[in-house]
Formats: structure tokens, sequence, C-alpha cells
């Protein structure tokens, strides 16, 4: 390493939800000197704030998203489809829809069984944080916290469309859902989000914001990490780029890979840790092989039905001319109006294929969805529905030994012919909520998949054709027991065969959760520091000894000056 890098206690790589709340975590609870690094800019575009512009965000802001192309999947008939991920400090908090879902119970208790009941990966141990982290504004109840450093909150502006959602919902017999929270998730209802008084809240609001005066953290962006740098088979350190300029700055204790889905196998990769073959490809020394690194890719994907309404009771228009002036006066000075929304108040839960619990999640959207092929010169409504348990798995590979280009990503949506049917029936039960009054009252004609397609066969044609991701890709670093080969990292996060270096993120997920990931993204790096820290023993909810805390970070640290 070279002489004079800065040294640290931690290096978080990666400025993103789960980067956010372990570097909060190791500062404020234990004291930790930590270097937070970010590959892209500061959150500093105003449409972060206002829940409506993540519209514009994810399909307009180049900087704030890395749209990853896929490889053409031959499924979907040679298609491309993009995979992407916030590149700005708070990673996806500062750029998604703000929904505050967490996936089922028994999602974790999969978890627990799939690490071997090592270190509490289940429903009980997971609760426990999702507590922790939660300031929720309606409930405090065994499910929910009050005071936690999140704020999750009701919509504040709810569409005309989002109450005729929940009524149609209703109407053909599914129960409404106060809470998609707790112990049960099938039904229709109002969603919760990140947000506080009508503006986003995302990780760097809820963690990094509180630290900004002390001298413990430092936040670094616009600084790509390109390698981990190893001794001994022991992480000492990252290497990265800033402005121009190769640094490197170092790690007395751990460095904690916090960098998603995409990036976190990528760089291990780049640093010698995966599938050996590979590595030698692209003339990578390696330092473990690892053949799971970049494998299990899950994600959720979704596709939708979109039509012409007969009202002004959408967006259409809200973002032009007069009204987007009023809007952002109502926004900025009264915290109210559209702008307040995140396009999707109203969700539902249902199970349409072979499933034991809700297998599609379905989203009412109050505007003619971009993806529907015409331009959107009218007021319109669309229900998407969201393929959250998804059978068909993909993977990630190196392009080059080029930090700068981005993985080789194929998702394989819909490749297992399971995810095509249920895609199928979901599309079925879209049509059959817009032709359900009261939501029927409001819908005036067909456009997407459109009047013509009608028959199994052209629905999963017409599936092909427009499923893309809801941007929750997972698992590319599994976390496993022993006895799972294909694991990256034990169940404490640990890098197998090495020292010094955990993954914190979504990548290290076993298995699929059944809803949004941003909830769960933080509580694994929240949970994941107390673990790193000793207050966490080896087997189920039996903690450790609390007074490793700092002492041992301290000895750790003189022991690897």
């Amino acid at each position: 390493m070279a002489a004079g890098a800065a040294s640290y206690d931690y290096i978080v790589v990666g400025g993103g939800s789960a980067g956010c709340a372990a570097a909060y975590r190791l500062v404020q609870d234990y004291k930790a000197k930590v270097l937070l690094l970010e590959g892209g800019g500061r959150d500093t575009n105003p449409l972060i704030k206002i829940p409506a512009g993540s519209f514009k965000l994810v399909f307009t802001d180049k900087k704030a998203i890395n749209n990853v192309q896929s490889e053409p999947q031959r499924q979907l008939g040679g298609r491309v489809v993009n995979v992407a991920q916030g590149t700005v400090l708070g990673g996806g908090s500062s750029v998604n829809a703000m929904f505050y879902v967490r996936g089922t119970p028994a999602d974790y208790d999969r978890w627990g069984e799939l690490t071997d009941n090592e270190y509490g990966w289940n429903w009980e141990g997971m609760l426990a944080y999702f507590r922790a982290q939660e300031a929720n504004i309606k409930f405090n109840n065994k499910h929910h916290g009050f005071d936690g450093p999140i704020k999750v909150s009701d919509p504040t502006f709810v569409v005309d469309s989002s109450h005729r959602f929940i009524q149609a919902g209703q109407a053909l017999g599914l129960p409404f859902r106060e809470d998609f929270n707790g112990e049960e998730k099938t039904g229709v209802g109002y969603c919760q989000a990140t947000m506080h008084k009508g503006s986003r809240w995302s990780a760097a609001d809820g963690f990094i914001r509180p630290l900004q005066a002390s001298t413990l953290l430092t936040v670094r962006t616009d600084a790509a990490a390109t390698r981990v740098v190893f001794e001994s088979k022991r992480a000492v350190g990252v290497e990265y780029v800033v402005g121009g300029r190769t640094e490197t700055a170092r790690a007395r204790c751990e460095v904690l890979m916090a960098a998603g889905a995409l990036q976190s196998p990528k760089l291990l990769m780049l640093s010698g840790i995966g599938p050996a073959a590979q590595l030698r490809e692209h003339g990578i020394q390696i330092e473990v092989d690892l053949p799971g690194v970049g494998q299990n890719l899950r994600d959720h994907c979704m596709t939708g039905v979109a039509a012409w309404s007969k009202d002004t009771q959408g967006y259409f228009g809200e973002d032009k001319g007069w009204r987007m002036l009023r809007n952002g006066a109502l926004h900025k000075f009264l915290r109210a109006g559209p702008a307040t929304s995140n396009g999707g108040e109203a969700q539902a839960f249902v199970t349409l294929g072979d499933t034991a619990e809700p297998d599609v999640q379905i989203y009412n959207v109050g505007i003619m969805w971009p993806g529907a092929g015409v331009a959107p010169t009218d007021h319109g409504v669309t229900l998407l529905a969201n393929l959250v348990r998804p059978y068909s798995i993909g993977n990630l590979k190196l392009k080059s030994a080029n930090p700068t280009d981005n993985p080789i990503i194929n998702p394989n949506f819909l490749s297992d012919k399971r995810d095509l049917d249920t895609m199928v029936k979901a599309v079925r039960y879209l049509r059959m909520i817009m032709r359900t009054r009261p939501y029927a009252d409001i819908v005036k004609d067909e456009v997407m998949p459109g009047p013509q397609v009608e028959t199994d066969a052209q629905i999963a044609d017409f599936c092909k054709r427009t499923v893309e991701t809801d941007y929750h890709p997972m698992g590319t670093c599994a976390m496993g027991g022993d006895g799972n080969a294909m694991a990256v990292v034990s169940p404490d996060l640990k890098v197998r065969g090495l020292e010094g270096l955990r993954v914190i993120d979504a990548s290290v997920m076993p298995d699929i959760i059944g809803g949004n990931t941003n909830a769960t993204v933080m509580a694994i790096a929240w949970r994941g520091v107390d673990i790193m820290m000793g207050r966490i023993g080896r087997q189920a909810n039996d903690p450790a000894s609390a007074t490793v805390e700092m002492e041992r970070v301290r000895a750790q640290a003189s022991a690897h000056p």
C-alpha cells in the first residue's frame, strides 16, 4: 500500500442505503473512524426531495441513475432490458419510489434455514432491526418502531384512481390491508413510504445528515472504488479514483462492501475474488476462487395494463406550465399537492401462481405508463404487475478488467415457464380490476396491451415484449452455510477465504423476498454491523457479550497497523 495513505478504522464502499446505514451505526454507536466512498455525486438535485421527482430521475437523470443494458435475452426474443442502480449519495433511497415494504416473515425464516440458523437471519432476528431503524408516523407496535432514523409516512396526496383501485380490489374479494408489513400481506390498501412531511426521506437524510458535524465520518463522493487491497489474505484498504487521480485508503479493522447487487460482485472480481476461470480470462490475480460471485442474480420484474381515462383525476400535465409552477410552490411552501406523491399511493398483493405466499404485487399509477408505446397526450391510468416470487435466476460477469466497464448482466426474466404463466394470469387480473366498478367508471380505452391482445399466447408474447425490471436486484454475493459451495459470504457476512472483508448489501440475500427491498437492505447493514462488533452470536437471537465494542476494535487495529 502506498506510503502516507489515509487510515480509518473501517472503509465502507458504496454510499447507498446499506452504506449509509453501516456508516451511521459505526460512528454513532461504536465511535469508529469511518470512510464512506460513493462513486456518484452528492444528493443535491432538487428533484430528489420531491417525491414525484422519482419519475423524472429514473427516466431522464443519467447522473443519479446508472442504467446497465443486459445481454440480449433469448427468451424475450433477443430484447435487452435495463437493470439500474442509483449512483448518488443515498443510492436507491434517493431515486426510488419510496415504497416501504419488507416481504413476509416466511421470507426471512427461509434465510435462517439457508444460513444454518446461524446469526439469526430469520423473521424474529430481522424484525428487531426493522423496528429499530423506523420512525413510523402511525404505528408503534410489535412490527413497527416510532423513533428510529428512517421516517415512514402515509401518502400525503392520493389521486382518485387510487381510491377506486382499493374499492375495486375489495369488490373482487381482496381484504383491505391497513399494514403491509405485519404478519399478513395478501390484500389491497394504501402504501406507506419513506417520506416526511411531503418530502423524500432517504438513507442519506436519516443516517448521514445527523453525522455531518462528526469528525469520525469522512464522506467522499465521485470516488469510484476500483479494487480492495490485500496483504496475506487480509483486506487492508481500498483503491479508488477521484478527480482522475488514483488514491488508496487503509482500513485498520475491516472493509465493508456496500456497492449493491451489481457493483459489489464486480468489485470483488476486480479484486481477485470470484470464479477463477473467469478472472484468468481477464488477467486478474486470484485471491480466492469463489464460484458463487455474480451468480444467483434475482430481481423482480413487471409489466402492466394501461388505459386512457375519462376525466382529469390523474397526474397528466401536472409537471408542465402553470400547473408545474403551482405544484412546485405547493410543495416548497406547504409540503402539499401532487408533487408530494410517489405516483403509486395504493398497492395490492395477490397469489396467482403456485406459491404459498403472494407472488404478484400490483401498483396503481395515475398516468399513462411511459412504456405503453404512445405519447402521453391525455389523462390515463396504469396498473403494474410486479412478479415478486420469480423462479427465474440470472447472473452477471465481468466485461473486462477495466473498472469503468459495467458488468455483463443476464437477468433472465421469464426464463422459467412458471413465471411467464403467472405474468399472463397477472395481466388478466389487472384487466379484471379495470373492468370492476368503481375503477371501471373512469376507464375509457385500453392502450396496453390493447384489445387485440386476448389469447394466452398473445398475452405471453406481450409480456415478453414489455417486461422490465422493478429495480430490485439481489443475491449476487449470497450468504450461506458451510455446506453451500456457492455461498460467497458466511452467515456473519465475511467473504469466504479472506479476513477483514464483508459484504453488507442486497447482494448477500440468499433468496428473493416478496416485496420492495430498500427497508431490508438497511436492516441487513444495520444488523451486519452488530454481528461484526460481536453483539450477535452464532445462534439465532443469542447476543454475545457487549463488552467487545470499540475496545476490541482498537485492539484489532493495533494488531494490524
